[in-house]
């Protein structure tokens, strides 16, 4: 059964999808690293819509 690591590892490449669009963003990459791995596929567009705090 290969379904269960399927989805954990798309699970953990949607942190590291999520860390980058926050650092390209000038956001802080560890925090939506976390952020993406606690919540999958629906962290990718709150990162995207997520403001950065550098002015």
């Amino acid at each position: 059964m290969v379904t269960p690591y399927i989805v954990a590892l798309f699970w953990i490449i949607c942190g590291g999808i999520a860390w980058r669009i926050a650092t390209n963003r000038n956001g802080s990459g560890p925090l939506w690293a976390v952020i993406g791995q606690v919540f999958g596929p629906f962290s990718i567009p709150f990162a995207f819509l997520a403001k950065s705090q550098a002015s």
